[in-house]
């Protein structure tokens, strides 16, 4: 995005983290997803550049991927309204596009939905009969829970500077957001 000498300067950061460097070693679906939805981003973006249809139909294609990897995934709609609104304005709500957003939509979230109805029913019907997260949102434990727990902050803390990233990459990004 800002050119080559960024993208070495945060090549090299990520290759010291020890964060980076526990989660890399990992195989976890949450680089998979970043990755997928990032290019669902790009590829939504260039057909609102071009309205080519088939960047929008690779979008969806992609963005049902990245979503079944990861629901978090679903994040991305909120740079994608963005991006919608500041590439097109009122253009946006012409009913070809509407129609064109209401198709994408649907190819995107429908085998997502179908997705996860399955795996609700695996998880369900055959042991050890545990759906994965299940059991870790604020309705289960109560709110107050949370509340108690200072919303997790400490545990976050632990993590950011004894995991993560460390006192010295904290210190570097502290100078780097106020020094050009």
């Amino acid at each position: 995005v800002w050119g080559q000498a960024h993208a070495l300067a945060a090549a090299g950061v990520m290759a010291v983290l020890p964060g980076a460097v526990i989660v890399e070693r990992s195989f976890l679906p949450d680089p998979a997803m970043v990755a997928l939805v990032t290019t669902t981003a790009w590829l939504f973006v260039a057909y609102l550049q071009t309205e080519r249809a088939r960047y929008l139909a690779l979008a969806a294609l992609v963005g049902a991927w990245g979503f079944c990897t990861k629901v978090p995934g679903l994040i991305v709609g909120l740079p994608l309204l963005y991006a919608t609104f500041a590439l097109l304005g009122r253009r946006a709500f012409a009913p070809r596009r509407l129609l064109a957003f209401g198709l994408f939509g649907l190819a995107a979230l429908v085998p997502v939905v179908a997705y996860y109805q399955w795996a609700r029913y695996l998880a369900n019907s055959y042991p050890p009969y545990h759906f994965a997260g299940d059991g870790n949102w604020v309705w289960h434990s109560g709110l107050a829970n949370w509340l108690a727990q200072g919303y997790f902050a400490g545990r976050l803390r632990e993590h950011f500077l004894g995991w993560i990233w460390t006192w010295p990459v904290l210190l570097m990004v502290a100078g780097g957001l106020l020094l050009r």
